[in-house]
C-alpha cells in the first residue's frame, strides 16, 4: 500500500535524469510501491515558476492517490490475499 513518485533535475540537458529516475523507481518497485509516473521533464537552471508548478502538481497527485489508498485500507478493501498453496 505504498505510493511513491520521483523526479530529478540537473543543469545540463542530458544530465542522466532519466537513468536516475529508472534506478530510483526500480528500488521503489522492489519495496512494493506503486510508482506514479512523472509526466514532465526539463532542464532546471533554478527553481523557476514552471518547475515549482510541476513539483506542486506531482505532489498533489501523490497526496490524492495516497488518500484514496488510505480510505480503502480503513474500509478493509486492501486485505492481504492468502499465500498460494498455503505458503507463509
Amino acid at each position: 500500500d505504498k505510493v511513491a513518485t520521483t523526479f530529478t533535475s540537473s543543469q545540463t540537458e542530458h544530465g542522466g535524469q532519466e537513468l536516475t529516475i529508472l534506478a530510483l523507481n526500480n528500488t521503489l518497485y522492489h519495496w512494493g510501491a506503486m510508482v506514479l509516473p512523472f509526466t514532465s521533464g526539463h532542464r532546471v537552471i533554478g527553481p523557476d515558476d514552471d518547475s515549482l508548478v510541476v513539483a506542486r502538481s506531482q505532489g498533489a497527485r501523490l497526496a490524492r492517490v495516497a488518500r484514496v489508498i488510505g480510505i480503502a485500507r480503513e474500509a478493509g478493501l486492501l486485505a492481504a490475499a492468502p499465500a498460494p498453496n498455503g505458503s507463509p
